[in-house]
């Protein structure tokens, strides 16, 4: 079963958002408050979902190709 960020805001004692603040460079948080969700996040196994994030971010850095037949 994957981890979540639902689980690991659930064993952390934090909000859904605050585990996305926490693995977003840049983001508002606690520095205490980060690290204490991504140890969490390391107990549990979590790894965030890279290609979720780039859906939000606009940018996926992939590249397609399309070749009609």
């Amino acid at each position: 079963m994957r981890v979540t960020a639902d689980d690991v805001a659930a064993r952390a004692g934090v909000s859904r958002s605050a585990v996305s603040r926490a693995f977003t460079e840049g983001a508002s948080i606690q520095p205490d408050k980060r690290a204490h969700i991504r140890a969490v996040a390391d107990d549990l196994g979590y790894r965030p979902n890279l290609m979720a994030r780039s859906l939000t971010g606009g940018a996926t850095g992939l590249i397609a190709v399309v070749v009609g037949s």
